[in-house]
């Protein structure tokens, strides 16, 4: 499950996706800020890339690893711009 950004309008719409074969995950990365992640992937399946953000409800079903960094005195959050779209500020 994952999503991407499917217009550059002001107020961008999302468009959520299921992928439902085997893929191969390349690379995570992203903030975790107030508890919530906000994690941007690439993957495959055994004819195309995918890109975007991952949502919830992914499972993995061999092996994945992924590190996570906690980095103390960093007082990060997200607000959204007049649009609603997220950007990250300090606390």
């Amino acid at each position: 499950n994952y999503h991407r950004i499917a217009t550059v309008e002001d107020n961008p719409q999302d468009e959520f996706l299921t992928i439902e074969a085997p893929i191969e995950l390349s690379a995570i990365q992203g903030l975790i800020l107030d508890g919530q992640p906000h994690l941007h992937v690439v993957f495959s399946d055994l004819n195309n890339v995918y890109t975007g953000h991952l949502e919830e409800g992914c499972e993995v079903q061999y092996l994945a690893e992924i590190s996570i960094l906690e980095i103390d005195d960093l007082d990060l959050t997200r607000k959204l711009d007049e649009f609603g779209v997220s950007y990250i500020d300090y606390k």
